[in-house]
């Protein structure tokens, strides 16, 4: 099993396989306080891998994953898809393009793109 896997607690907070490891350890591994609410979730025989998966923020993870900017500049950091110049600081959802501070302006003003929706990276 996959140790960033996202696993929910009784208390429905999520956290990676790997987090979970040394938070039932701390309790003989037979169960786990949530570090966010405190809620105690009792570990299925002692293994933080049978609890319940995440699934909804496990397929979010991997569309944003395979989302991610990709286009990467000669300096190493996200070079804006556009310009080829700047520091990629957000994403349209609806074209996919990585846009610098500069894009995004233009991208907001453009008739054709005025109403999409440009998140922050």
């Amino acid at each position: 099993d996959d140790d960033r896997t996202p696993r929910a607690l009784e208390c429905l907070h999520t956290f990676c396989t790997e987090c979970l490891g040394p938070l039932a350890a701390q309790q003989n591994g037979t169960r786990i306080i949530c570090p966010t609410c405190r809620t105690p979730t009792t570990v299925p025989d002692g293994d933080v891998t049978k609890l319940l998966c995440n699934f909804a923020l496990k397929d979010a993870a991997l569309v944003f994953a395979a989302t991610a900017p990709t286009y990467v500049g000669t300096a190493g950091v996200d070079v804006c898809e556009v310009c080829e110049e700047g520091v990629v600081t957000t994403r349209c959802v609806e074209c996919g393009d990585c846009l610098c501070g500069r894009c995004t302006i233009i991208h907001r003003k453009q008739r054709f793109s005025r109403g999409h929706v440009v998140q922050p990276i």
